[in-house]
């Protein structure tokens, strides 16, 4: 956190981020290191060598499949990570989560119509959740529909205040939309939100602050 990183492990593939670009965790034990995203997320033992060996032990376990569709697309294999995921919810299509991951693995690969369906079986699980209302104005921005993500992220927003990303997501759409104004008050509201969030978001959001007032 706040730029602190440990020394990267030998067996940490090349190229592979540590956690989450936003904090994590690394677990160095006797038998192994595991490594997780911020707030202790998509736990995964490193290399992916030793995942897959403990995977294999639960093949249709839901938790284990989604940790091995992330860890797949976190080493920039997304086809992979798909198959991983489709094949999870066909097993347990009332997984929701998974449904999430999908969401974002479709829109990276340029498939905004795919994203979209998935983002919506995500946002049906619980049309309140900041989270999943967050996620579908990702893809409705990506599709240029900025009054529509403009609305969403409002709604999110006034769910949960607190919700920094959410801010900062809803000032990246006012600047997507030409309003630059409603941006810096949108990002001014994330940076009073992110305690929990680590220095490198302040510094993040203090760049695109920066940007717009030059």
């Amino acid at each position: 956190d706040g730029r602190i990183l440990p020394p990267r492990p030998a067996d940490l593939e090349p190229g592979r981020k540590m956690g989450d670009g936003g904090g994590g965790v690394m677990f160095i034990g006797t038998k192994g290191k595991l490594m997780c995203s911020t707030y202790g997320s998509n736990p995964r033992l490193i290399p992916e060598t030793k995942m897959k060996e403990y995977l294999s032990l639960y093949p249709n376990n839901k938790y284990a499949m989604h940790v091995l569709g992330f860890a797949q697309t976190d080493l920039k294999r997304p086809e992979d990570g798909l198959k991983t995921l489709l094949d999870l919810i066909i097993k347990h299509p009332l997984y929701y989560p998974a449904y999430n991951h999908i969401g974002y693995t479709y829109l990276n690969l340029g498939q905004k119509e795919k994203a979209l369906e998935a983002f919506e079986q995500f946002l049906n699980s619980d049309r309140l959740n900041p989270s999943a209302l967050d996620s579908y104005a990702e893809v409705t921005s990506a599709m240029e529909d900025y009054d529509m993500a403009i609305a969403i992220l409002t709604k999110a927003v006034l769910l949960e205040p607190n919700f920094a990303y959410g801010w900062r997501h809803l000032g990246d759409v006012f600047i997507q939309n030409d309003e630059p104004e409603l941006a810096i008050r949108a990002y001014d509201r994330a940076k009073k939100s992110a305690s929990l969030y680590g220095a490198d978001f302040v510094v993040s959001v203090d760049k695109k602050i920066e940007s717009l007032k030059k």
